[in-house]
C-alpha cells in the first residue's frame, strides 16, 4: 500500500452547467487503495475584470458603431452569470492614454479629420458616468453608479443598441431615438467616446500591458480587481481582455522603472506611412529607402508574459476583433498593408501581432474567428458566451495524480465538509437512482459525500484539474458554500 499524501489547493466557486448525480459514500471496493488526498476549503470565484482595448485612429468609424450596437449583447450575457463585474476602456493611442496608463476616463463626440461631428454621445450622462464610476471602472455592483443610471431617464440611443445599428436620419449626429438608460449604455459612453482622433500607429498590446502595470494597479487603476461593494481583491477572478482593432500592434519601445511601464509607439512619416511598423528591416519600403522596424518591436511573448503574471492562465481569457494574420503585401499608394478583410464595417489589415498575443493563452477567441470586417455582432456574443463559461465553471485546480501507467486516476471519493458553516445543510440531495437522502453521510450529517458520478476528471474547462457539482430534489445545483472544507480522495487498482 502508499502511504496518503495531503496537499492543499484553492477551490473556485461559480455557478455550475450540466448535470452529475449525487450518492451516499459507498465501500470502496476490496483491492481499491487511496493514493492521493487533497483538501480545499471552499471560496468564491465569481467575478470578472473585463479590459476593452478600443482602437481610436482615424478609420474606426464604422467599427466602433459595431461594437457600440453589440456592447448591450456582450453585457446581458455576462450578467445572466450573476458574476461580479467590472469594466474598463483603454485606447489604442499611447499619447490619449497620457503614457501612464490609467484607464479611459474622457468620453466625448465622434468627429473626424475634417471636424465633422459623425456621433453625439449624451455627454451630461457619459461624464456622470465617469464621476460615478470608481476610477473608470464600471460595475452594475457599484451603488453610486447604478443609482446614478436609474435617475439618468431617457437618453439618446448614441449606442444604437435599440435597433442594432446608431440612427441619424436627418445626419446633426445625435440620435433619432431615446432610450431608458441602462448599464450597456454607460459602458458605451467609454467604447462609443474614445473616438476616431488618434494616432495611426496602434499600441494595442503596449496599452494592455501599461494600463495593469504594478504601478497602474496601485494607483489610478486600483478600483479593477476589486468589489466596487467591500473594496477588496479577488485574487481568483478572472481577467479578460477584448480588442478592437483595424491595423496591428505598433508597440516599439517598452521601459520599467520599479512597476511603471511606460511605452512608445512606431513614428510614422508621410513617406512610408503604417508599413513602417508592419514590415521587417531588410525591406526597402516601395523603393523609398526606408526600411521596416517590425522584427524590432517589442516582442509579443514578453507582453503576454507580464499579463500571465497578473493571474493563472486558466483564469485569463483574451479576445481579438482585427484583421485576419497574414502576409504584408504593401500598398505604396495608400502606405497600407493590402488588407486580409473587407466588408460592409470596413476593411483590416493584418493583425500578426495581436494573433500572436492571443495565440499566447488557453482561452481565446482570435482574429481568424473574429474578424472585425463587416457585422461583427455574432462574434460579440461569441466572446461574451465564451467568457460567461468561464465564470460559470466550478474547478479544483488539483494537480490530478496518475497511476503506473501513467494515466490520470478518475475514480475519486468527495467530502464535503459544512460543520464550519452556520446553517449550512446537505438534506435534499440525490443519490445515483434520483432520490431523496435526507443527510448524504449517516454518520457525519454535517459530511456530504459523492462518488465519481459528480465528479468530472481533467474535462477540457478545467484545463489543471476537474468539475464537480451536486444536483438537489428541486433540480438546481448546490454549491459547498463559502468556507466549507473539501477532501478529495483519488482510488486506484494496486499494481
Amino acid at each position: 500500500m502508499q502511504c496518503t499524501r495531503v496537499l492543499a489547493f484553492a477551490l473556485l466557486s461559480a455557478p455550475l452547467v450540466g448535470a452529475c448525480s449525487f450518492r451516499p459514500q459507498a465501500p470502496i471496493q476490496p483491492g481499491k487503495e487511496v493514493v492521493a488526498t487533497e483538501n480545499f476549503e471552499q471560496v468564491a470565484n465569481n467575478s470578472a475584470s473585463i479590459l476593452i482595448v478600443v482602437d481610436n485612429s482615424g478609420s474606426m468609424a464604422e467599427e466602433q458603431l459595431n461594437l457600440a450596437a453589440n456592447m448591450a449583447r456582450f453585457v446581458d450575457i455576462l450578467a445572466a452569470t450573476g458574476a461580479q463585474l467590472n469594466f474598463a476602456v483603454v485606447t489604442t493611442d499611447s499619447n490619449v492614454n497620457n503614457h501612464d496608463g490609467t484607464f479611459f476616463q474622457t468620453p466625448g463626440d465622434t468627429v473626424n479629420g475634417n471636424g465633422v461631428v459623425l456621433r453625439r454621445i449624451p455627454q451630461a450622462f457619459c461624464d456622470g458616468v465617469v464621476a460615478n464610476s470608481i476610477g473608470g471602472v464600471l460595475s452594475p455592483q457599484n451603488a453610486a453608479l447604478a443609482g446614478f443610471i436609474a435617475g439618468a431617464g431617457q437618453i439618446e440611443d448614441f449606442t444604437g443598441r435599440a435597433n442594432g445599428i446608431f440612427q441619424d436620419a436627418n445626419g446633426d449626429g445625435t440620435a433619432d431615438n431615446q432610450v431608458t438608460a441602462n448599464f450597456a449604455d454607460a459602458v458605451g459612453c467609454l467604447t462609443s467616446g474614445v473616438g476616431i482622433r488618434g494616432s495611426g500607429s496602434e499600441t494595442s498590446l503596449g496599452a494592455i500591458v501599461q494600463a495593469l502595470d504594478p504601478e497602474s494597479l496601485a494607483g489610478a487603476n486600483n478600483g479593477f480587481f476589486k468589489d466596487p461593494i467591500t473594496g477588496v481583491e479577488n485574487p481568483d477572478s478572472i481577467l479578460a481582455v477584448v480588442i478592437l482593432g483595424d491595423e496591428d500592434d505598433n508597440t516599439f519601445t517598452l521601459t520599467d522603472n520599479g512597476g511603471r511601464v511606460q511605452i512608445q509607439e512606431v513614428q510614422q512619416n508621410g513617406t512610408t506611412g503604417s508599413l513602417k511598423g508592419t514590415l521587417p528591416s531588410t525591406v526597402n519600403i516601395c523603393n523609398t529607402g526606408d526600411f521596416g522596424v517590425f522584427d524590432q518591436l517589442v516582442p509579443v511573448p514578453d507582453l503576454a508574459s507580464r499579463v500571465k503574471a497578473l493571474r493563472d492562465e486558466d483564469k485569463i481569457f483574451v479576445a481579438t476583433i482585427d484583421g485576419p494574420p497574414g502576409a504584408v503585401d504593401p500598398d505604396c499608394q495608400k502606405l497600407l498593408p493590402v488588407p486580409t478583410c473587407s466588408g460592409a464595417g470596413g476593411s483590416a489589415s493584418p493583425g500578426n501581432r495581436e494573433f500572436e498575443f492571443s495565440q499566447q493563452f488557453t482561452n481565446r477567441i482570435d482574429n481568424i474567428q473574429a474578424q472585425i470586417c463587416g457585422d461583427f455582432g455574432g462574434i460579440i456574443g461569441q466572446i461574451g458566451n465564451n467568457l460567461g463559461a468561464l465564470l460559470s465553471t466550478k474547478c479544483l485546480n488539483a494537480a490530478v495524480p496518475v497511476d503506473a501507467n501513467n494515466q490520470p486516476i478518475t475514480t475519486v471519493l468527495v467530502t464535503v465538509d459544512i460543520s464550519p458553516v452556520a446553517g449550512a445543510s446537505c438534506t435534499d440531495i440525490l443519490d445515483s437512482a434520483g432520490n431523496q437522502v435526507t443527510t448524504a453521510d449517516p454518520t457525519n450529517a454535517q459530511h456530504c459525500i459523492a462518488d465519481a458520478d459528480a465528479v468530472q476528471v481533467t474535462p477540457a474547462a478545467c484545463p489543471s484539474g476537474f468539475q464537480a457539482e451536486f444536483t438537489r430534489l428541486t433540480g438546481e445545483v448546490w454549491n459547498p458554500p463559502n468556507g466549507a472544507q473539501v477532501s478529495i480522495e483519488y482510488i486506484s487498482d494496486p499494481q
